[in-house]
């Protein structure tokens, strides 16, 4: 799987549910079995600048009653956050780490072209 599929297959899950950093850098993995932690992070940011600079997520997290919280940021400042809070965490993130994203109305009219190839 090519990374272009690796985006289409990751805005799809994210117009059925909320997706977590960390499912970017398992696909990754699974994609190319790649264990270069520093080219895994630099692709997830690609993506992640990608999805956002084309308006087609929401990236935010979950407050202490369960309700999704959008960043109220711009593009580069959502970057700038969280590749500081993955410099903080010292490792690469897990489930639950650093943030969530969901895809935006425009999101899901793009996901719907892609069709049952991206399964």
């Amino acid at each position: 799987m090519n990374q272009l599929k690796i985006k289409e297959k990751l805005l799809v899950e994210s117009c059925e549910d909320y997706v977590g950093i960390w499912t970017i850098i398992w696909e990754l993995r699974q994609e190319s079995l790649e264990n270069d932690e520093l080219l895994i992070r630099e692709k997830t940011v690609e993506i992640l600048r990608y999805f956002l600079e084309r308006k087609l997520i929401d990236i935010g997290n979950f407050d202490r009653d369960g309700e999704f919280v959008v960043w109220d940021l711009q593009s580069n400042q959502v970057i700038e956050r969280i590749e500081s809070e993955w410099n903080q965490l010292e490792r690469e993130p897990n489930i639950g780490d650093i943030a969530w994203f969901v895809a935006t109305e425009k999101g899901e009219e793009i996901a719907t072209t892609f069709g049952s190839e991206t399964e």
